[in-house]
C-alpha cells in the first residue's frame, strides 16, 4: 500500500487539478486534470511493479477511511454514492 498527499486547487466543479506527492519516495507532481493524476499514480504503480513490489489493488480490500472519502468526493460531485 502507498501514501500519496494530494492537493486540490479550486472545487471540483471546475475540474481537478493540484499537486500529488508521494510520501516515500518523495515524488511530486502538478496535475492538471484528474487524467494527470491517475498518470500519476500509474507511473509510480509501474515503478513499484520493476521493483517486484505490486501489490494487486483490485483484490485489496478498501479501507473504510478511503471508502467514506471516496464518497465524500463523489457528494461533492453530485453523484449518487453506493
Amino acid at each position: 500500500m502507498s501514501t500519496f498527499v494530494v492537493r486540490f486547487i479550486g472545487n471540483p466543479a471546475q475540474g481537478y487539478r493540484g499537486r500529488v506527492r508521494h510520501v516515500a519516495s518523495g515524488e511530486e507532481s502538478s496535475f492538471a486534470n484528474l487524467e494527470s493524476l491517475l498518470a500519476f499514480f500509474d507511473q509510480l504503480n509501474a515503478m513499484r511493479s520493476q521493483a517486484g513490489e505490486a501489490e494487486d489493488l483490485e483484490t485489496a480490500p478498501a479501507m473504510p477511511a478511503e471508502r467514506a472519502e471516496a464518497d465524500a468526493w463523489r457528494t461533492l460531485e453530485g453523484r449518487e454514492t453506493s
